[in-house]
Formats: structure tokens, sequence, C-alpha cells
């Protein structure tokens, strides 16, 4: 496993165009539920529909799975789905404040129990020979490995969002790729990440997931799997990419905010002209702004983009200016 040093490399080489479009309008779709005034009914039914929606989804095998992973291809017993709902519901009402590689083997762990495995003699391990497995009572000392292992991802995670400034949503990406290539079974790894994720999603206040299914998504998504193949590629050796499975990811993300909007009557986040994202969102503002906020809002769009726009508002009296300097602000003109 790479260094905190080596992988911020990493997750810094994932700042490409694309990435930096979409995470800027995923932080557009963050600030705008941040700032509606949406119907709490309303609210409410799109959360409980996105929960039974979540536990229809995990209830079903995995069709993308491959075809010698019987794990994955089964129909999950009710007893277990309730399992899920639990934990689902846990996820998002009391997210860690800093994830420990023991949270993450303790999702995986309370989901699957040993009865879960009781009709098979052996549990399922993936790697390079699909029929490679370990007993049942050996399974405990795998885990307690994979903990150990998953420690330096952890603290790479935090150090990469609390001193080295990454985006945490590429550092999720990027703690999701290292997930996968550590925990060493094939039944339910899909679905103790997309826990975690959520769980992780909803801890740096990306809440769309409490009203949008996460699972259908993630879940249900046949470039899961060749994009995790893609960035698991040489993982061992610290050689691998992380880009493929980031814009899956981030794709996700992009597409649950604008399933959100429209759910609620209002336009997604498109269009995706620079100038006319700045527009939109300054025109859906309520409270005062300044530059600052724009851009932990749009990372992508640049400082002189910015004041060219707010300098067009201006002129056409959509906006006023507050204070002057570096202290100016900025709101929405009163008829």
């Amino acid at each position: 496993m790479a260094d905190t040093g080596y992988r911020d490399s990493m997750l810094q080489a994932v700042f490409v165009p694309e990435v930096m479009e979409l995470v800027g309008r995923i932080r557009e779709g963050r600030l705008r539920m941040e700032l509606m005034q949406a119907d709490d009914d309303l609210l409410n039914e799109m959360e409980t529909y996105a929960i039974d929606r979540s536990l229809q989804l995990f209830s079903m095998p995995d069709a993308m799975a491959p075809q010698e992973d019987k794990f994955a291809h089964r129909q999950y017993p009710g007893y277990l789905v309730g399992r899920y709902e639990m934990m689902l519901n846990q996820v998002r009402s009391k997210p860690p404040t800093v994830l420990r590689a023991v949270d993450i083997i303790r999702l995986y762990t309370t989901l699957v129990d040993h009865n879960v495995m009781d009709p098979e003699p052996i549990a399922p391990v993936r790697g390079d020979n699909p029929h490679r497995y370990v007993r049942r009572d050996f399974a405990h000392e795998v885990l307690q490995r994979a903990q150990r292992a998953l420690e330096e991802p952890c603290r790479a995670y935090h150090y990469s969002i609390n001193n080295a400034g990454i985006e945490p949503l590429l550092a999720i990406a990027a703690l999701a790729v290292d997930y996968w290539e550590i925990i060493p079974f094939s039944a339910f790894n899909r679905r103790t990440l997309s826990l975690l994720i959520q769980q992780q999603l909803l801890q740096h206040g990306y809440s769309v997931f409490r009203y949008i299914s996460f699972e259908p998504l993630f879940l249900n998504d046949d470039l899961f799997y060749s994009a995790m193949r893609a960035s698991t590629l040489d993982w061992i050796h610290c050689r691998n990419d992380y880009l493929p499975f980031t814009l899956f990811f981030l794709r996700i993300v992009a597409q649950a905010y604008d399933e959100f909007f429209v759910h609620l009557g209002q336009a997604p986040l498109l269009p995706r002209n620079k100038q006319q994202r700045l527009r939109t969102w300054v025109k859906n503002r309520i409270e005062p702004f300044n530059k600052r906020l724009i851009a932990s809002a749009f990372p992508d769009i640049s400082l002189s983009t910015i004041e060219v726009v707010l300098h067009e508002l201006m002129d056409e009296g959509v906006i006023t200016r507050i204070g002057a300097g570096r202290g100016a602000g900025y709101t929405i003109t009163k008829d």
C-alpha cells in the first residue's frame, strides 16, 4: 500500500477537466440543497421511497458479478434485508466523526455473520483464481489481517482531507478502491462498500442520498466492475490509477443530484456552460454571497470568469455589490 505522500500525489493526478467539472456540479447541487426551501412532507416521502428502493435492490442477485461467484448471484433472505435496513438507518443517523479501520470491518462483519455462511462449507475469497476459498474457521484471522491492512488507507484518507486539502469526494473514491482490494471475500463486498460510501458522503455534507437511493446507481451499474478493475490494476505495487473509479463514482453522485431536483420540479444541474452555471447559481441565491463562496462551489471555474459574470450581472441589475475591496459581497437586487 502506498504511503500517505504517494497517495496524495495519486489523488492530485485525478484533477483532470472532467473530474473538476463533476466536482463543481456536485458542489453546486449541495449548495442548492442547503439553500432551498422544500416541503417537509415531500422530502419525507422521498426519503421513505429511497430506503424502500435501496432494500429492494439489496435483495436482488448481482447480475453483473462474475458468473463463478455463486454468492453474488443468489437471492438474499428476508432477515438479511432487515439487517441491511438497520445498518442503513444507522449510517444515516450516526456517521462517525473519525473513520477507523475497525469501523469498516465492523460494517462487513455486522452484515455478514456465520448464519449467512452456514449453507456453505467454505467462505469465498476473491483473487486471480476464482475458485480459491478459505475455510470459515480461518475467516476471523483473514479479517484481522484486513483490518491491519486498512489502517494505512484510513490514515491517508484523513490526511488527504484534513492536511492536504483534497476534495472529500476524491478521497472517498480512493478509499473505496483500497477497500475493494483489501477485503478478500466476494460475498457482500459491494453492499458493504455502498454503506461505507454513503456514510462518508453524509459525513462531508453530501446528503442527496437521503432522498435518492444509492443502490440502484451503484449496485446495478455494469460500469462498476470495469471501473474498479481499471482502478485496482497493479494496486499491490502502488501503481494503480484511481481515475476510472473516481469518474464512475462522481457521475453517479452528480446523477443523484439531478434526479433530486427533477423530483422537486426544479431544473437539474445543467446546463454545463460555465457562465450559464454561474448565472443559474447566483439567481437562485437567497443569502448574500462573495467570490470565495462561488469559487468553493465551482472549483473548475477560474476567478477571472467569476469576475466577468459578476460584472455582467451587476450591469444587468440582477445583483448589487455590498462593500468594497476583498470583503466585498453581493446580493440579489430587490425590485
